[in-house]
């Protein structure tokens, strides 16, 4: 979390479940965000980070671009 509240990223929604995975009889927790980044964000950064939480963690992440909001 120090990472977002630092770097000023906003989590706009999050949705989570258990699913299963087809072949694996147990269950994997799924999460999936929105976020709000700010345009001063080096995004090469924050994947690096994730990609480091990721291994400490032992999980998979997606970090893909979404809309673009229209700035006023």
């Amino acid at each position: 979390m120090l990472f977002r509240s630092s770097r000023g990223i906003n989590v706009t929604d999050l949705r989570s479940g258990i699913r299963h995975a087809p072949g694996n009889p147990d269950p994997l927790f799924h999460a999936s965000a929105d976020i709000e980044l700010p345009e001063v964000l080096d995004v090469v950064e924050l994947r690096r980070a994730l990609e480091m939480l990721g291994r400490d963690l032992g999980i998979e992440y997606a970090l893909t671009a979404s809309r673009q909001q229209a700035q006023p």
